[in-house]
């Protein structure tokens, strides 16, 4: 009779067992969120100059964890949960150095369900970014606009560049020389400062990357910072007065071409009178 209570106690322990693993297998993981770089070296969407790239997360479900499946890619990529990833217990990555370019965290939770036999739960895929590295200064940067003189001490500049510019130094003198002003679009406003003369300006423009940096270092310069500034060519732009403009507009200097052309027609003209008083007969 005792055997058969413990027989009893015992399929009754297995069956508890397995409708806990059931009750338990019932519960779906939910997705990672509240996804952040550790430390704030890289938020999505916003350049970054670090090529080395921590993530941080939380899981706000309720299940307990057992690792996490993630990988950094720049392109599309599957979690295999399996060797192919990168798997970690904690809810930190693994510091991964990227080269320039734009990436996205891929992550999915992970735990063993116990049972006969024990069975994976495999969270949903969170895709987090973009993750912008950017390690170059601005390219091909241009400085308009070709109209090189102007009425008004207050000049509207036009910027060009392989990607977006963010600030911008004007130097009458030396470059770097000037102030680090934020860019509206592709123009900045910038006013003379000596009175009417020729200028020789000296501009640096900073992209993205750089203004990240320089804000976050309370606008001090580094050589990360550095790193994203690019010096233009000389823009040169002569300021002077309205009448001066008027009058340059309508009084100009005989070219060498000109000149010949007038010698040429006042010949024509005393050729043409020379010979039409030979011709008129005398009156005796």
């Amino acid at each position: 009779m005792k055997q058969l209570i413990s027989v009893n106690k015992v399929i009754i322990l297995i069956l508890a067992f397995f409708l806990i693993s059931a009750t338990v297998s019932i519960a779906t993981l939910v997705p990672v969120d509240i996804i952040e770089s550790n430390p704030t070296t890289h938020i999505a969407f916003q350049d970054s100059p670090y090529t080395t790239i921590t993530m941080s997360w939380r899981y706000t479900g309720t299940e307990n964890i057992d690792s996490y499946f993630y990988e950094i890619s720049a392109a599309p990529y599957t979690i295999n949960y399996d060797s192919n990833d990168r798997e970690i217990s904690n809810t930190v990555s693994d510091p991964i150095v990227k080269e320039h370019g734009s990436y996205y965290l891929y992550i999915a939770p992970f735990r063993t369900i116990p049972g006969l036999p024990p069975t994976s739960d495999k969270g949903p895929v969170t895709k987090y970014g973009p993750l912008i590295v950017d390690t170059k200064a601005p390219e091909n940067v241009s400085i308009g606009p070709e109209n090189h003189t102007s009425d008004k001490s207050q000049i509207e500049l036009t910027i060009g560049a392989d990607e977006q510019i963010a600030k911008i130094n004007v130097s009458e003198g030396m470059y770097g020389d000037g102030t680090w002003e934020d860019v509206d679009g592709s123009t900045f406003t910038y006013d003379l400062k000596q009175g009417e003369k020729k200028y020789t300006l000296r501009i640096q423009v900073m992209d993205k990357a750089g203004e990240n940096e320089y804000e976050k270092k309370s606008r001090q310069m580094n050589d990360l910072v550095r790193q994203h500034i690019t010096n233009a060519d000389p823009y040169e732009i002569t300021y002077t007065t309205a009448d001066d403009l008027i009058m340059a507009k309508f009084t100009s200097v005989p070219t060498l071409s000109q000149w010949g052309m007038l010698i040429f027609l006042i010949i024509l003209i005393c050729t043409g009178v020379f010979a039409k008083r030979r011709m008129v007969p005398a009156v005796r």
